[in-house]
Formats: structure tokens, C-alpha cells, sequence
């Protein structure tokens, strides 16, 4: 993703969002992390509360990923099953200037993860 389109933070009154992305027409879309354990049905709340574009969980229940996707809030679960792909799909929906991850193979998952969250 060009730098351009990344935003650290984004401090406006007093919530503050974890980062913000920019489409291609120049449209701040914000972001929410939590990586809170199952059983913390609270934690979608604050996107809710900061007017988020995008949720990025460890863990969703059933309701909030309903409770989501009837707002119109993007998510992504990060302990499903390949979650973090979804991630991608997201980009391009809301044109987001990003490069395509290539993926074919858990060796490939494994390498990207080796390449991305290991190198030092």
C-alpha cells in the first residue's frame, strides 16, 4: 500500500481511531483493532462509538458480525481460517490503492507471514 494511503492514528476531539486509510478519491476510511479473547461481545462497540469503516478483530461472535454487517461495517477475523484475507477483498471494495497478496498455498501463507511479522 503507498505510504499516502496509511494513516497513524487519527486524534479528532477525544476518540481516536487505530489508523485510517485513503481511497482513491482521497475518502478517509477508519479502522478499529481489537484483539480481544472470545467471550468480549463489547469489543465491537467501540467502532460503533468511533463511526469506524473498518473492524479488525482476533475473534468475532456470530451477533457481532451480524451487528456489522447490517451497519455497513467492514470486518475482518483474524483467528478464522485464513481471516486476514479478508483484509484484501475489503481494499478493493472501498478502492483502496493496494498490491494483491499471491497466495496459493499454505507454504505461501507461511512465507508471507516469515517475510512480514519475522524479519527483523
Amino acid at each position: 500500500m503507498p505510504k499516502e494511503n496509511y494513516k497513524s492514528g487519527n486524534r479528532k476531539g477525544v476518540r481516536e481511531v487505530d489508523f485510517s486509510l485513503i481511497d482513491d478519491k482521497g475518502n478517509t476510511k477508519k479502522c478499529e483493532v481489537k484483539l480481544q479473547g472470545q467471550g468480549n461481545p463489547e469489543g465491537a462497540d467501540s467502532t460503533f462509538a468511533r463511526d469506524s469503516n473498518i473492524f479488525i478483530a482476533g475473534t468475532l461472535s456470530d451477533t457481532n458480525i451480524q451487528q456489522l454487517n447490517k451497519s455497513g461495517i467492514h470486518w475482518v477475523e483474524l483467528m478464522r481460517r485464513h481471516g486476514f484475507l479478508r483484509f484484501g477483498k475489503i481494499l478493493k471494495e472501498l478502492n483502496i490503492p493496494h498490491r494483491p497478496l499471491n497466495l496459493k498455498s499454505g507454504k505461501d501463507i507461511d512465507n508471507f507471514i516469515e517475510q512480514t511479522v519475522f524479519r527483523s
